[in-house]
């Protein structure tokens, strides 16, 4: 959710340019010393696996990163779902085919 109001198209555009630096760059700097999966990030999406008790910390840094990124100019929204380890081979496949699918219809 952006909480500023953008009026012309060069600022929707430095908006976007900068999300898609932020997801598409400063994410992966913040996951890759962390116990994660990355499987996508870019645009305004963020998908990975983690283990359960890491997958909120993670989170939370991405967060205050966004913060310090915008200003707290956008709020961001997240889901976690948790699966058990015998799954998660259903779950990668699933979100590989979830992100596919949301690819095709931008």
């Amino acid at each position: 959710i952006i909480k500023t109001h953008i009026n012309t198209i060069s600022k929707f555009n430095m908006i976007s340019n900068a999300l898609e630096l932020f997801f598409g760059k400063h994410v992966f700097e913040i996951c890759k010393d962390k116990e994660v999966y990355l499987i996508y990030s870019g645009g305004d999406d963020i998908t990975f696996i983690s283990q359960e008790n890491k997958a909120q910390e993670i989170i939370d840094e991405i967060v205050k990163s966004l913060d310090k990124y915008t200003n707290s100019a956008i709020q961001i929204n997240y889901q976690i779902e948790v699966f058990n380890k015998e799954n998660i081979n259903k779950v990668y496949c699933k979100a590989k085919e979830k992100l596919k699918e949301v690819s095709n219809n931008e």
